[in-house]
């Protein structure tokens, strides 16, 4: 015989799946603003987009890096939002790292990597801010890009 389920766990499960489907619904809605913020850089003029591309080199190399001494095992580099002088440039610089880079996989979490440069550039993944505005990304992490070494 079938399990009768009392009123107040049928209502939980009910709202348990509309939460679940609220997730899903608001994820796919994400994926898509970035296929279409990403077919819109794709979609600007080649100068266009050199123009961006060179303004986020520079604004990355102008910015004050510190080595991450706590993670020894992943020798890298970090610049603090707090140090840009114009946090729309650390925003902008976040945008862009997420918009144009790849996902990578390292030690068992995946990231959105941009090379520029000789390095090669990731966020932790949070929002940029918070939804009382504070700012959530902090940081942004640098690593020098491993190139083959000629014979």
């Amino acid at each position: 015989m079938s399990e009768i389920l009392k009123p107040e766990t049928s209502v939980e499960a009910v709202a348990k799946a509309v939460a679940k489907a609220e997730r899903a619904a608001k994820s796919a809605a994400k994926k898509e603003a970035h296929r279409a913020a990403r077919a819109a850089f794709d979609a600007l003029p080649a100068e266009d987009r050199r123009a961006q591309e060179t303004r986020l080199a520079g604004l990355l190399q102008s910015a004050e890096w510190r080595f991450a001494r706590t993670t020894p095992q992943n020798p890298h580099w970090y610049t603090l939002r707090k140090t840009w002088t114009r946090d729309e440039d650390f925003v902008w610089a976040v945008e862009q790292i997420r918009l144009r880079g790849y996902r990578q996989k390292y030690d068992g979490s995946w990231y959105t990597q941009l090379d520029v440069g000789d390095h090669f550039y990731w966020t932790m993944g949070w929002p940029i801010n918070y939804r009382n505005g504070s700012p959530a990304t902090i940081l942004i992490n640098r690593k020098p890009l491993k190139r083959p070494s000629l014979p």
